[in-house]
């Protein structure tokens, strides 16, 4: 589809204009090296020494294999799948929270059976399972006003529905964590109500009845 499209003029003249407005635009220096290294580590199969600072502010000098980069519109943000020498492990990253790179002059292949699709299989978007490879069992119900929009949309490879009697629809799914589907839940509103994991219910109820008290007048 893709190599149909670009014999087409018009979709050409488009990528063009994004691209050209992409390069007009003014570019951070210390970011842009950073992501120009880890990309290059990327294409070039290039170990690169990255400054990573993680979710709560603390920093640390890791040397990776990029294997993957894999955007997430929902954060506007791009995760990348490295080995990671420090952990042994393969491991998510998200580009934003490398805060310095460096390409080495070491090379690395991508193991044969690295899969993208099997990494992230059991995630809701990046998470992964720990290293028990223990699973959250998710269960929600939706109500009959968004059944149908809930059906539209095939939201995970390992999502099972089931229509209720009153016209909803209960969706049940493992992932790594049921952390990283908060979002989503509490984007459904009263339209959803989650039946567990027990620690998704509790957050889903504690956060909508703050919510409650914010517009209680």
């Amino acid at each position: 589809q893709l190599a149909r499209a670009l014999r087409v003029p018009v979709v050409n003249r488009y990528l063009e204009n994004i691209i050209s407005a992409a390069e007009a635009r003014e570019q951070h220096g210390d970011r842009w090296r950073v992501e120009r290294a880890v990309v290059e580590g990327f294409v070039k199969r290039q170990a690169v020494e990255v400054t990573y600072r993680d979710a709560h502010g603390r920093e640390s000098k890791r040397v990776l294999h990029p294997y993957f980069l894999e955007p997430r519109p929902e954060g506007r943000t791009i995760y990348v799948f490295a080995f990671d020498e420090k952990s042994g492990e393969v491991r998510s990253l998200r580009l934003d929270r490398i805060v310095d790179a460096r390409v080495l002059t070491v090379a690395f292949e991508v193991p044969d059976d690295f899969d993208i699709d099997r990494a992230v299989g059991h995630s809701w978007g990046i998470w992964q399972p720990d290293e028990d490879g223990a699973l959250d069992s998710v269960i929600l119900r939706f109500t009959k006003d968004v059944a149908r929009r809930v059906h539209e949309t095939r939201w995970h490879s390992g999502e099972v529905m089931t229509d209720l009697d009153d016209g909803g629809v209960e969706m049940r799914v493992d992932v790594a964590s049921e952390v990283e589907m908060r979002p989503w839940v509490l984007g459904w509103g009263a339209e959803v109500e989650a039946i567990a994991p027990p620690s998704l219910r509790e957050y889903a109820s504690s956060t909508m009845r703050r919510g409650a008290k914010v517009y209680a007048d």
